[in-house]
Order: C-alpha cells, then sequence, then structure tokens
C-alpha cells in the first residue's frame, strides 16, 4: 500500500467518524425517535410509558375541530407522596405525512402537564406525542421518553376549543391521579390475592404430606420434615409479602385521601 493509499484511508476513516459522531449528536440534540407501529396503533387513555423512575400516564386526548387543535393531558407518577420536580416539553409528528406539528406545553402542576398540537387536520391518519425532560444541569431537553399515540379511536372530539386558565384543569389533574391511584390499588389488591393462594397451596402440601407419617420409614420421615420446613420459610416470606403491599395500600389510599380532601376544599373556595 502506497502513501497517497494510505492517506485516502485515514481520510475516508476520519470522514466516517465524523458523520457518526454528528450524526449521534444531533440525534440526542435535537431529534427525536419513534419506534415503528402500524398507523391504526394508538395509545388508550389511562395508559402509561415510564422513564428515569417515573411514570408518565396519559389522561386525557381531546381534539377541537373548529381549530385543529389537540390537547393531550400528562400525569407524572413517581410512587411517592411527594410530585415529582420536572419540566417537560413536546415534540409531535404526523407519522403517516412525517409532518411535525407546533406543541406548546403547559406546565398546570409538578405532576401535570398539558400539551396543546396546532394544525392537526380531522382526517390525520396517527400521531406521535414524544416528551423529553430538561435536566438541571442542561438548559437543553436532553432526556427523551416513549412516545404517546393517537389516532380517531382514542381521541375525544369536541366542536369549539376554548382556551383555560391552569386552575380550570385541576378538576381534570385531580382525577387523573384518583384514577391512577385506584388502579394502583387493583393491581396491590390482585398481587395479595396471588401470595394468599400460593399460602393456600403449601399449607395444603403441608396437610398432605403429614397423612399417614406414621408408616414412613426415617429417612421419608426426614425428607417430609425438610419439605415441611422449606413450606414454612415459603409461607413467612409470602407473608411478609402481603404486609410490604398492604402499606403500599396504605400509602396509595392516603394520597386519594389527600386529593379528595383538595378537591373538597376547592369546592369550597368556589
Amino acid at each position: 500500500m502506497n502513501f497517497s493509499t494510505q492517506t485516502r484511508l485515514n481520510f475516508r476513516y476520519k470522514l466516517i467518524s465524523i458523520c457518526l459522531v454528528l450524526g449521534f449528536v444531533f440525534f440526542f440534540a435535537f431529534g427525536w425517535f419513534i419506534p415503528k407501529q402500524s398507523l391504526d396503533f394508538f395509545s388508550p387513555i389511562g395508559s402509561s410509558v415510564e422513564g428515569n423512575g417515573m411514570n408518565f400516564y396519559l389522561e386525557h386526548a381531546t381534539y377541537f375541530t373548529d381549530s385543529g387543535v389537540l390537547e393531550v393531558g400528562v400525569l407524572v407518577d413517581n410512587g411517592s407522596l411527594n410530585a415529582p420536580s420536572i419540566d417537560l416539553v413536546g415534540t409531535a409528528k404526523d407519522l403517516e405525512k412525517n409532518k411535525d406539528f407546533l406543541v406548546d406545553t403547559q406546565k398546570i402542576t409538578d405532576d401535570y402537564f398539558v400539551f396543546f398540537l396546532t394544525g392537526v387536520a380531522e382526517n390525520v391518519a396517527q400521531i406521535g406525542l414524544q416528551m423529553q425532560e430538561k435536566t438541571q444541569e442542561s438548559s437543553r431537553f436532553v432526556k427523551t421518553f416513549q412516545p404517546f399515540f393517537f389516532t380517531k379511536d382514542n381521541l375525544k372530539v369536541e366542536e369549539t376549543f376554548q382556551p383555560k386558565t391552569k386552575n380550570a384543569y385541576l378538576p381534570m389533574y385531580y382525577q387523573g391521579i384518583i384514577l391512577v391511584q385506584e388502579n394502583l390499588l387493583k393491581e396491590f389488591q390482585a398481587k395479595q390475592e396471588g401470595f394468599q393462594n400460593q399460602i393456600e397451596i403449601l399449607v395444603k402440601n403441608g396437610e398432605d404430606m403429614s397423612k399417614n407419617v406414621e408408616i414412613l420409614t426415617a429417612a421419608e420421615k426426614e425428607e417430609v420434615m425438610k419439605k415441611m420446613e422449606q413450606n414454612a420459610q415459603e409461607i413467612l416470606s409470602l407473608t411478609q409479602e402481603i404486609e410490604q403491599v398492604e402499606k403500599q395500600k396504605e400509602d396509595v389510599q392516603h394520597k386519594i385521601n389527600v386529593v379528595n380532601d383538595a378537591i373538597e376544599k376547592r369546592g369550597n373556595q368556589e
């Protein structure tokens, strides 16, 4: 290989490396990635995406025919009674035509955001809305979360768009919190019932093993005792799991009570 050939190769490698680096920089700074989905796929109201230790719940999605505005409410939950400290911005596309929408993001509370997409046609096939978080270390929005998808099947349609104050969105916010927490209660209840069923099976196994134990040989009795001890340990572990889930249920119920108190207080002030 002569010198000129080596030089051309080195230049080519450097050019490829520069392009790759610029591509990654562009993607993380400006671009956003939407997983490929069929055009009839949509995110049900109440569904969620996860990211950075938080869940983002789709609270509502309303399309206004007079103005071509799509209004989307998103509730952020970090699993604690304290609201997360987060700033979000939204970007959106017509996924059939690869067209960007203008998106205005309104932070209603620390954990509730409303996104307004403008220029949305009534016959749009599918929209993708992606959220990005601005970190405290940077003014840029650098953390990107999985998108929500919208079609005519998950949009509530109304005729007239009327701008609202932040306070006007609080009832949606409160109802969204209650819905999320009630769903968590159902999940925890199902988990407890699953643990209880496992305990009942282990108890039944223990009863079966203890039958006719007097006719067993010494070695067989020893084996039965080992299995019964293992069952007892599993029952103890499952009991502790049930107690832990019960504590989680209490925390969730407390959060529901706090929200209901806020709703009542707000009603008394109006």
